[in-house]
């Protein structure tokens, strides 16, 4: 009897283990929610989703050593093999550093895509938004972040810091070509339209996360200094700078970035009255909030007190490229101390790990698409032709006949690094044969034919006996990037102003001139725009630089407007063209 008793007792233990084991598995299999993540979560687990590193710094291990929740690429910050699988590659690594953490939460990756998929070599570059703002055309922009989402998911990246939505005031700011226009309404019209084209209709099976950014008032700084100080009303504030981010609500975006700049005094990852009361609060933002790279580091006090200040205003996710370790530690003992309350990182947390399951990251930590480059190149050239923006035509100067000689001054028209501008393969950019791409003495050539286009880089003649019937010549800025763009004349570069100035006392100086700009904004150009016959805006129009022959030569019309006044002095208080204006040939 004792012995049956015994078998019995055995068998309903053996059943109640097997009864576990099944409910184990299918806890485990289950869809994560939040709460149940959160349940589980040591403080260490939590301040390891809180904190972002740069993927230069890291050594193998951190990821799982940390419980890293985010993993950044900046400007060129790229793998070994700067190709698709080179990506993927790399970012399975990192995804297996997380899932052996004890909870294997997945990371989330986030790479600087702004105009196209930058830091991917021989991706489709697009115009810079500026160039997409002349084009006023927001299923144009929806197409292009689809594009761009589809080859940031082909390597692997769900997370892209755009779209930059900044209302531009002051040209002399060196990020002005990352804003759309000065114009609010347009910028969030576009904005709208970039955040659909980003994330799609359900976030994570159709798109990639945005950030919007620079929240808040980044372009509306004293004389346009990068990083530097907004002195604006209530009012301003609010008709200027806040539509956008009110404009994008309704579409769930994934994060906001916090601006390096400040308004009246406060820095902006301080300002917890916008970041959480009127952001969080008011709008009811939905996502995280993530600072920009190391700022802050720029808020008052010891780095204990910066973090503490960033938290409690409202920063959800902290991007400490190289400082992760020592973040942790500071934040740990924040919460210990008080200083930080339990309940805003649990509230960041839950945040962060929401938008981490709408992602669908725990079911595929590492998204894929097929990466359609001929039809992303068709796209970025109809995106340079609706950005091309004709200033003047005198005389009918345009469209080009046919059978007319062109010669072409300036370099910039044989450089394909020039035409995409900074974020492109690297954080400033940079000329030169950077990546994939068709330069506009390659279209013109493509278009008029070779025996036709006649190039001297350097604008100088010499003895030679040109004989051309219009002189095209390229010029503009150089490529730069945020506040190494910063300035103080407008002026285009010092070396086509003497090209210019080399024409001038050339045989051609009696053909009629056509100028086209190469710039990340208008520039104050005055005596080149008396000289000129036709003078054309191409802003930073990318890899597809090469079809603005088509504009050129008429085949696709004029469309661009001025997304910004065109000044005639620095400061920007006379313009020659006003906000919106541009010509059809």
């Amino acid at each position: 009897m004792r012995r049956m008793i015994l078998g019995i007792v055995a068998v309903v233990i053996g059943l109640a283990l097997i009864v576990t084991l099944i409910s184990l598995t299918v806890q485990d299999t289950s869809p994560p929610t939040v709460a149940k993540l959160l349940s589980r979560m040591s403080l260490a687990d939590k301040i390891g989703q809180m904190t972002q590193a740069a993927r230069d710094y890291l050594q193998p291990g951190d990821i799982t050593k940390y419980r890293l929740g985010s993993v950044l690429s900046g400007g060129g910050s790229v793998p070994a093999s700067n190709t698709v699988a080179g990506w993927r590659d790399m970012i399975s690594d990192f995804q297996k550093e997380a899932a052996a953490t004890p909870l294997k939460i997945p990371i989330l990756y986030g790479a600087d895509a702004v105009h196209g998929h930058n830091n991917l070599h021989n991706a489709t570059i697009f115009p810079h938004n500026i160039g997409l703002g002349a084009a006023r055309d927001a299923d144009l922009v929806y197409r292009v972040e689809r594009a761009t989402s589809e080859e940031l998911k082909a390597t692997g990246i769900p997370w892209t810091f755009a779209p930059c939505v900044a209302v531009v005031q002051d040209l002399r700011w060196g990020r002005t070509y990352e804003g759309f226009s000065k114009d609010p309404a347009l910028v969030s019209q576009l904005a709208a339209a970039a955040v659909r084209g980003f994330q799609g209709d359900n976030l994570g099976d159709t798109g990639v996360m945005v950030s919007v950014k620079h929240f808040a008032a980044d372009g509306g700084t004293q004389g346009g200094k990068d990083q530097g100080d907004a002195v604006i009303t209530p009012e301003q504030l609010n008709t200027l700078f806040l539509p956008p981010y009110a404009a994008v609500m309704s579409l769930h975006p994934g994060s906001v970035m916090a601006s390096f700049s400040s308004i009246n005094g406060l820095k902006m990852h301080a300002n917890k009255a916008l970041l959480t009361d009127w952001l969080k609060v008011k709008e009811g933002f939905d996502g995280f909030i993530v600072s920009d790279w190391a700022a802050v580091k720029q808020l008052p006090g010891t780095s204990a007190d910066q973090i503490a200040a960033a938290v409690n205003a409202g920063i959800d996710m902290v991007m400490v490229p190289d400082t992760f370790a020592s973040f942790i530690q500071d934040l740990t003992d924040d919460v210990k101390s008080g200083k930080v309350p339990q309940s805003r990182i649990d509230d960041a947390v839950s945040r962060i790990l929401s938008v981490k399951i709408r992602l669908g990251l725990f079911k595929k930590p590492i998204p894929d698409s097929p990466m359609n480059l001929d039809a992303h190149k068709i796209l970025a050239q109809e995106a340079v032709e609706k950005s091309f923006t004709l200033l003047k035509n005198d005389q009918g100067v345009l469209p080009l006949k046919a059978g007319q000689t062109i010669l072409v001054i300036g370099p910039k028209a044989d450089d394909v690094g020039s035409q995409c501008g900074g974020w492109t393969q690297t954080w400033q950019g940079s000329r030169g044969d950077i990546t994939a791409g068709e330069t506009i003495l390659a279209g013109l050539k493509r278009r008029f034919g070779a025996d036709h286009v006649l190039f001297r880089p350097d604008g100088t003649l010499g003895s030679d006996p040109v004989k051309a019937d219009v002189t095209i010549f390229v010029e503009g800025e150089s490529p730069y990037a945020e506040g190494r763009g910063d300035s103080e004349t407008l002026l285009p570069d010092y070396n086509d102003l003497q090209i210019f100035a080399a024409w001038k006392e050339s045989a051609m100086a009696d053909k009629p001139l056509i100028t086209l700009v190469i710039s990340g904004r208008p520039l104050v150009m005055n005596g080149i725009i008396a000289r000129s016959q036709a003078v054309a805006a191409l802003w930073l129009p990318g890899s597809e630089a090469g079809h603005e022959a088509e504009v050129l030569a008429g085949d696709v019309k004029a469309t661009g407007k001025l997304p910004q006044p065109w000044p005639s002095n620095a400061d920007q208080t006379k313009t020659v063209w006003p906000l919106g204006y541009g010509l059809s040939d």
